[in-house]
């Protein structure tokens, strides 16, 4: 998968983890966005994912 599809898939789940107050779906979303980062690992830069600070992590 390309770069670009990489980073627009790991956007689109940001908003859903952002979105969520469920904590399943918080889990959810946040092994969505683990997942594209070890996607990431790949290319040749250093790839950090941004979880938003008003979520928090289950």
């Amino acid at each position: 998968m390309c770069v670009n599809q990489l980073l627009q898939d790991e956007q689109i789940a940001l908003m859903g983890y952002s979105a969520k107050n469920d904590p399943s779906e918080i889990n959810k979303y946040g092994r969505r966005i683990e997942s594209i980062g070890q996607c990431l690992r790949s290319f040749a830069y250093r790839h950090r994912p941004y979880f938003p600070q008003n979520a928090t992590r289950g």
